[in-house]
């Protein structure tokens, strides 16, 4: 039921393109997932403290400057920063100047959306050819 409530309040977001209601929805659920894997029995310290300084971080520069870039984390301590691509000049130089600048190389991926799978050929495959399909993905 929560996931399907998820899901409608998602979709209702993006076809408003609120982009501030969209960040508070996905901090909130990174952070809820974070919080059961502490609370579980087989427990996982995945934030770290540099990683709560960058939290808390990217929230200032978004409610400062009006940008809406948020957050959201990995099974590790690493976040990665959404925000929409008209805003990527101004993110990159927050990354550059304010999170990265205790660090040496000074480096981070950097990925964007994609246009979704390719159909690259299509083949007919039974369930008895040993093929290795690894190629196509």
């Amino acid at each position: 039921r929560r996931s399907s409530d998820l899901i409608l309040r998602l979709l209702d977001i993006v076809k408003r393109k609120d982009y501030f209601a969209f960040c508070e929805l996905i901090e909130a659920e990174a952070l809820i997932l974070h919080r059961m894997v502490l609370s579980s029995s087989v427990y996982g310290l995945s934030l770290y403290s540099e990683t709560l300084n960058i939290i808390s971080k990217v929230r200032s520069f978004r409610k400062k400057y009006g940008i809406p870039v948020c957050f959201t984390l990995d099974a590790a301590p690493n976040l990665h920063l959404l925000y929409p691509n008209q805003f990527k000049e101004v993110v990159n130089n927050f990354i550059m100047e304010k999170l990265l600048s205790n660090y040496e190389d000074k480096k981070w991926l950097e990925d964007k959306v994609g246009t979704g799978p390719e159909l690259i050929h299509k083949k007919n495959y039974s369930c008895n050819e040993k093929i290795i399909l690894q190629e196509y993905f």
